[in-house]
């Protein structure tokens, strides 16, 4: 399978606190201080001054650009500079994340070029405690969100043009860390890609099979009580 290197060592970590508050002040650091910190250096073409993550935590007010917040727990949230030019993902299926995580649940966001710039794509990273782990994220499981919330039209990320990656910690008060080995595209051979078809068509006709089963058994049960209500009734 071909795959392309997208990041390279990091650690995001942290303490979350429960917060009431109006929207956070945002931290702008460099690799290896605040929440993030890496090994690697990204240097850009001009005078060689390392990119700049963006990072902010506080209540869950992301996106509000003023009032109070909704719910009271904290976040906290890391943001990848934005690639210029776009990357182009379209040849890839997969995201692999090799990791080593505090058991947490955390959330992976993929910026694209869309008609809304608040919009995300997003899937869920859970990984066993203190293990280095890869996990892997197909593309079309990336569900359309905005502001921590699924939208209800659902369509599929813009590949072509990546705008960033960004990692999100919410829940229980306490430290976390998220430790990233590398985060790779790949792309899946064409043995892979049939068989991953095969199975989805698969799973889609067992899923079917169940639907028509329980409908089955429900049209049985209501075909009983409606004789038994007509029996009664003769009686």
């Amino acid at each position: 399978s071909e795959e392309m290197l997208i990041a390279g060592h990091a650690v995001f970590q942290g303490e979350l606190r429960d917060m009431v508050r109006r929207r956070p002040p945002r931290m702008f650091s460099k690799w290896g201080e605040s929440l993030m910190t890496s090994n690697s250096t990204n240097e850009d073409e001009e005078g060689g001054a390392q990119r700049r993550p963006q990072m902010y935590s506080g209540g869950d007010d992301v996106g509000q650009a003023e009032g109070p917040v909704q719910r009271k727990y904290g976040y906290a949230v890391c943001i990848s500079p934005d690639y210029e030019p776009k990357l182009n993902l379209e040849p890839y299926h997969e995201l692999h994340f090799r990791v080593r995580t505090d058991g947490r649940m955390y959330i992976i966001n993929v910026q694209c070029e869309s008609v809304d710039p608040s919009d995300l794509w997003s899937a869920y990273l859970i990984a066993p405690a203190n293990e280095w782990v890869t996990v892997q994220m197909d593309f079309s499981k990336l569900m359309r969100t905005a502001y921590n919330r699924l939208k209800a039209h659902q369509s599929r990320i813009n590949k072509k043009e990546i705008i960033s990656f960004g990692i999100t910690c919410t829940g229980a008060e306490g430290p976390f860390r998220f430790e990233i080995e590398s985060i790779k595209a790949v792309c899946k051979s064409k043995a892979e890609v049939d068989a991953q078809i095969k199975r989805e068509r698969e799973l889609k006709a067992e899923s079917y099979a169940r639907m028509k089963q329980r409908q089955e058994r429900q049209r049985e049960i209501e075909r009983k009580r409606t004789l038994a209500l007509r029996q009664h009734r003769q009686r």
